[in-house]
């Protein structure tokens, strides 16, 4: 995964940010410890929003943080469908993620890899 969101920052210059529904330890131990501030722009977590992630809240406290416009659709992906719903609802392009691939193949990120011939 990680290999992934550094080709997309590189082949894409794009953005990418952590949205996880941790405490503030295990956020902080994603982030310095594993090394995440090296691959991501930023992390938002439920203990510094003050939502969980399972609330529409946690999704448009983001939205106000990165002042997203309405019309921009930020792209998230989340291996829990009910959270993909409340991210959608917040009008985000949110996508259920089961493997590197569903990210490779999305309609908005497919051209930067190599697809496999049909």
């Amino acid at each position: 995964m990680i290999k992934v969101v550094q080709e997309l920052r590189e082949r894409d210059q794009a953005q990418t940010y952590v949205a996880t529904g941790q405490e503030h330890h295990r956020a902080r131990f994603l982030w310095n410890e594993l090394g995440f501030a090296n691959y991501f722009d930023g992390i938002f977590y439920s203990a510094e929003i003050g939502f969980p992630k399972k609330d529409i809240r946690f999704f448009e406290a983001i939205n106000r943080a990165l002042e997203i416009k309405s019309g921009e659709r930020p792209l998230f992906f989340d291996d829990q469908p009910e959270i993909v719903e409340l991210a959608e609802r917040a009008g985000w392009d949110a996508s259920t993620f089961t493997s590197v691939s569903d990210i490779q193949r999305h309609p908005r990120l497919r051209h930067l890899w190599p697809q496999p011939k049909t």
